[in-house]
Parts: structure tokens; C-alpha cells; sequence
């Protein structure tokens, strides 16, 4: 999805990158996923290796801030649910792709 949207080339989103994917709980690779997304394309200068960053940190096991922002959304109204809900449907087709590949 992440390709499909244009947030990212299929060169950017190179076998490294899907490599390191594949490698995490199912969990942290959809959270990784959700805290990818939830920037804005144009603040990221080099997309392989803010993503990896971002794959590191989960690698470690170190705290996420797409694992702040669901405990803080817990208790959030239906409309947050909702959105939370399907933003983790679209992040699980992408972690399907990459484990697939």
C-alpha cells in the first residue's frame, strides 16, 4: 500500500528494508508500518534510511510512538476506534506483502 500510494517507490522499499520487515513480531512490523505513515512524505529525506531507523528501534525493543499513541487511544471515543481500526487492516495488507515476498 505504501508503493500503491505513492508514500514510497518500489526502489526505495528495496529487499534490505523488506529483509529487516520480515524479521519482526508481526506487531512491531504493523506498528512500524503505522509510524511510517503517520509522517509526512515530504519531511523524510532519505525514506530507506528513516524507515530503518524505524525498524531498528523495533529490533531493540525499544518504546514506539505508534504504542504511546494506541494506549493513549483506549480510551478515545468510536470515531478514533474506527480510524485506528481500519489504518491496522491497510498496515496488515502491507506486512502480508512483505512477509509474502
Amino acid at each position: 500500500k505504501l508503493v500503491e500510494s505513492g508514500f514510497c517507490t518500489q526502489e526505495e522499499m528495496n529487499e534490505k528494508v523488506k529483509s529487516k520487515i520480515r524479521m519482526l513480531s508481526e506487531q512491531d512490523a504493523l506498528f512500524a508500518i503505522e509510524e511510517l505513515a503517520s509522517v509526512q512524505r515530504s519531511q523524510i529525506r532519505n525514506f530507506g534510511s528513516y524507515f530503518m531507523g524505524i525498524l531498528n528501534r523495533y529490533m531493540r525493543g525499544e518504546p514506539s510512538k505508534a504504542s504511546s499513541k494506541q494506549q493513549q487511544q483506549q480510551g478515545g471515543g468510536s470515531n478514533s476506534h474506527n480510524n485506528n481500526s481500519n489504518n491496522k487492516r491497510n498496515n496488515k495488507r502491507d506486512y502480508d506483502r512483505f512477509s509474502n515476498s
